[in-house]
């Protein structure tokens, strides 16, 4: 009797209601990580059962235009690698002065906007600027011309503030009880930053540089007017940043079919964004791979 008058009781009730609405939502998320899954494999399994049997070794080494994609290549990760410089010292640099230093107040208000607005930014109109300031002088006259060195530098203004905010959601996943027992130790400031939240937050760290980067691989707009939408079929393997034209994997793709494509370009095309894809999946396989060696060596695993 006393088990019934239990099971009668409001609490018992409330306590129901509410099992039921989290299963309710737990089955939600499951559909909706189904339904990322789902979309997911299906541009994988569209893209490579239409363009794997086109991907030879003779069309990753070949430069030719339609028929191989050599230079792109190249392309793709030197910009990468140029573009990630300073957008890895600048990010991490703001966000360490926004997380640790900075004071609640105009200024850091100022600085959250002016980040929040750059990333809604269109990327075409960020290239337009690139094109002003790299490429030539303020529209007179050349500075770079079409060149990696302006792609890059374009890539780095456009992914700042995507770098800045993931630096500081990982800085601010550091436990505050690591600061108050350096700071307790006698650690400066800085060196607390430096040796203790750093080294905590690398891994985090390390997906967010995945994250951008992968934007970084796949942007179109802000290169057509940077790096240029050919480069080279001939002397292309060279590390010269200024007035040699650098277009990437992407840029290639759309270059192909916005130049009324031939069948043999077609295929290219397909072939490309192959191999795009299979970048930007090995370099995440790369990073996780990073991120769960480093999270066991800062845990003590």
């Amino acid at each position: 009797m006393k088990e019934k008058n239990d099971k009668a009781s409001p609490e018992h009730k409330q306590h129901e209601k509410e099992r039921r609405r989290d299963r309710r939502h737990t089955a939600l998320l499951w559909i909706d990580a189904c339904f990322v899954m789902a979309v997911l494999l299906f541009i994988i399994g569209f893209v490579f059962a239409r363009g794997a049997k086109n991907v030879t070794w003779g069309f990753l080494t070949g430069s030719d235009f339609e028929t191989g994609i050599a230079p792109q290549l190249f392309n793709t990760i030197y910009i990468l690698v140029i573009s990630m410089v300073p957008l890895l010292f600048i990010g991490i640099s703001a966000a360490i002065y926004t997380v640790e230093y900075a004071r609640k107040g105009v200024l850091l208000n100022i600085l959250r906007f002016a980040n929040e607005t750059l990333t809604s930014i269109p990327s075409i109109v960020v290239g337009f600027l690139g094109f002003l300031l790299f490429v030539t002088n303020f529209g007179v006259g050349a500075r770079w011309e079409f060149s990696r060195l302006a792609g890059g530098l374009t890539l780095a203004v456009l992914n700042l503030p995507w770098m800045m905010r993931t630096a500081e959601d990982a800085l601010h996943a550091v436990p505050d009880s690591i600061r108050e027992a350096s700071l307790a130790l006698g650690a400066t400031k800085m060196q607390t930053v430096l040796r203790m939240v750093l080294p905590a937050a690398l891994p985090n760290l390390v997906t967010g540089a995945l994250i951008v980067s992968g934007r970084i691989i796949g942007e179109t707009a802000a290169l057509i007017y940077t790096s240029g939408v050919a480069g080279s079929s001939s002397g292309w393997f060279n590390l010269a940043l200024t007035h040699v034209p650098g277009d990437t994997l992407a840029v290639h793709i759309y270059t192909l079919f916005a130049d009324n494509p031939t069948p043999a370009a077609q295929k290219s095309q397909t072939a490309t964004a192959v191999v795009l894809i299979a970048l930007i999946l090995v370099l995440n396989l790369i990073a996780r791979m990073i991120e769960k060696r480093l999270g066991h060596r800062f845990s003590g695993n």
